[in-house]
């Protein structure tokens, strides 16, 4: 860039550029700092500040070239600093982390079906035995992950440190006795957990049918365990067949249950979002009349998967959407 500017005062002129750049930038990038400091796995805090700087120094070559090459002329004289704080602000909501409030109320408008359409092969999938006990129940959490054995105790030091949000993730290690009910869900409400999801008998289900807390449970025993044993909070669990970490995110539905770590979530959710719109328009030309093969690429996609072909894929006919 210094071999590339004409002039000492072309030079220092973009250096002055970046400097208002980067303070309009900094504010962001701080807060988006700090949310991936709330990350569970180092690995991933280190991915995540790695890509955010790397697309803001992507942002900032583009700001220096630019004003090198004299795109910003018009700006030079009146409001050339506003100009360029504006962009690295605009530049760094670009790239910034969704925040938690704007991921989960995406999360919430799409569905578990969907989320899985969206990322088959990576997205956790909990196993069909854990059911909803409040029918059309939905929930977007943070996992507060528990491990206990026929005992309650560590489930009320997990409720006691649970933050609202949060969904407390109880893996039960195949209990015979129950180790949370009508108690405990209200608990959760007073203080605003998105939900319950035990791996493991419950009681109190026709009080908890009726609860504005979303409860998963894989059976009824009126039996509770005992109080007086200490297991882990915050570990990896198993729950549902699959493994749950502290800091998860946890979607439910009436389908069941997806896990995954939050930058898989903002990750996949355009997909999901896209998926959404294009089932909501196949629907829209069902109830119109039309048949649900002539607004898929199915012959095509038949005759191809019959020729071996390993590209093909079933697609919406945007043609046949009218």
């Amino acid at each position: 860039l210094a071999g590339g500017c004409a002039t000492r005062t072309m030079f220092d002129e973009v250096m002055q550029a970046l400097s208002w750049y980067f303070d309009g930038a900094s504010a962001l990038f701080c807060c988006a700092y700090s949310r991936i400091l709330s990350f569970g796995k180092k690995e991933e805090r280190m991915m995540q500040i790695t890509r955010r700087l790397g697309q803001l120094a992507v942002g900032a070559a583009i700001v220096s070239f630019s004003v090198r090459d004299g795109l910003f002329e018009n700006f030079r004289k009146h409001n050339f600093k506003s100009t360029m704080s504006t962009l690295g602000t605009t530049y760094c909501q670009s790239v910034c982390i969704t925040s938690d409030d704007e991921l989960k109320k995406r999360a919430l408008a799409v569905n578990t079906a969907a989320l899985a359409d969206a990322d088959k092969e990576g997205i956790r999938v909990m196993n069909a035995e854990l059911r909803p006990i409040r029918p059309n129940s939905k929930f977007v959490g943070i996992a507060r992950t528990v491990q206990c054995f026929n005992d309650y105790l560590t489930v009320m030091k997990a409720l006691h440190e649970a933050s609202p949000g949060e969904v407390l993730v109880i893996d039960t290690q195949n209990s015979t006795r129950t180790v949370a009910g009508e108690l405990f869900a209200t608990e959760s409400m007073r203080r605003g957990l998105s939900a319950i999801v035990l791996d493991g008998p419950c009681r109190d289900t026709e009080q908890l049918s009726h609860m504005d807390i979303p409860v998963y449970i894989t059976g009824v025993r009126p039996i509770s365990g005992t109080s007086n044993k200490i297991y882990q909070t915050q570990v990896p669990v198993t729950c549902g067949g699959i493994t749950v970490l502290p800091g998860d995110w946890i979607v439910g539905d009436s389908d069941g249950i997806v896990v995954c770590s939050r930058d898989q979530l903002e990750r996949i959710l355009p997909t999901a979002e896209s998926i959404v719109r294009t089932e909501d328009r196949l629907l829209e030309g069902m109830r119109s009349g039309k048949s649900l093969l002539d607004l898929l690429n199915f012959d095509d996609h038949y005759a191809g998967v019959q020729r071996g072909s390993k590209n093909s894929e079933l697609r919406f006919n945007e043609t046949s959407a009218g």
